[in-house]
């Protein structure tokens, strides 16, 4: 996935484009010219990438946008060859149920 925006279409029919924002080091999904749903992340030494925190705007909330965007997210991220370390409890749910990232997955050590 080389091209870093993409078009989808939500549960709603509404258009949503998907975008990596590298200057704000995240991914996010705009329905019109509103962010609905952004997914940060931080670059870390050996090609990895930590997902930190997914925000879904309330106004876009139950339309499946947010899991649009983290599938988007972690493909992106792996079509780039990086390891993905998730934190973000959104994503962390997203991949127990999505083994397709499991060979660049690197699980975050408990505290």
């Amino acid at each position: 996935m080389s091209d870093p925006q993409q078009t989808a279409e939500s549960a709603d029919d509404t258009t949503v484009i998907i975008r990596r924002n590298d200057e704000a080091h995240s991914y996010e999904a705009l329905v019109g010219t509103d962010v609905a749903a952004y997914a940060e992340y931080r670059l870390r030494p050996a090609e990895r990438i930590v997902f930190t925190h997914t925000v879904t705007e309330e106004a876009f909330t139950r339309r499946g946008i947010a899991t649009q965007l983290v599938e988007w997210a972690l493909t992106d991220a792996r079509d780039r060859g990086k390891t993905i370390v998730p934190l973000c409890p959104f994503v962390v749910s997203y991949l127990e149920t999505h083994h397709q990232f499991d060979d660049v997955l690197e699980r975050p050590a408990d505290d």
